[in-house]
């Protein structure tokens, strides 16, 4: 696939004998959108398609996978698996490369709106900037917090004093 921010390429994936029409966006990492029907998003086996991708010759740094269904031009449900993590709850970046899909391949809209399952966010589109500014609101929630050791960290980081 190729490595353009603004480029969407058509593609297929070959899962297990299963072929699946997929749409590939780098919006500064690498994602695979898989359009499927609403009623199909939350049974779609996403877990063991996007490990399998993350074997795939054709992703060979990996790529984030997620199976997305354009509701209307407004609007856009996601789930989202990560490389390197697994399935997450919301990912931005996965966020924007759906609108950046929806924009590019159906209407243009003042604004969208993307739904995961860790909530949603609001796309706005600047249409008098002159870089076409895109604005994202959501609001945030702490899922966890973590203490690490320094000594674990191997060098990665100074230690605050």
């Amino acid at each position: 696939p190729p490595n353009s921010l603004q480029k969407i390429v058509t593609t297929q994936v070959t899962i297990e004998k299963q072929q699946l029409d997929a749409f590939y966006v780098n919006v500064g990492n690498p994602h695979l959108l898989i359009p499927v029907a609403k009623e199909y998003l939350q049974a779609f086996d996403l877990s063991t398609i996007g490990e399998k991708l993350q074997q795939h010759s054709d992703y060979s740094e990996g790529v984030n996978v997620s199976c997305i269904t354009l509701t209307d031009i407004e609007t856009i449900h996601m789930r989202i698996f990560e490389r390197g993590a697994g399935i997450t709850w919301s990912c931005g970046s996965a966020a924007l490369a759906g609108v950046h899909l929806q924009n590019t391949r159906l209407a243009h809209c003042d604004h969208v709106k993307v739904i995961q399952p860790g909530g949603s966010m609001l796309f706005t589109f600047d249409h008098t900037s002159s870089d076409r500014s895109i604005y994202m609101q959501s609001q945030c929630t702490l899922v966890a917090k973590s203490l690490v050791a320094p000594q674990t960290m191997s060098g990665r980081i100074s230690p605050v004093v």
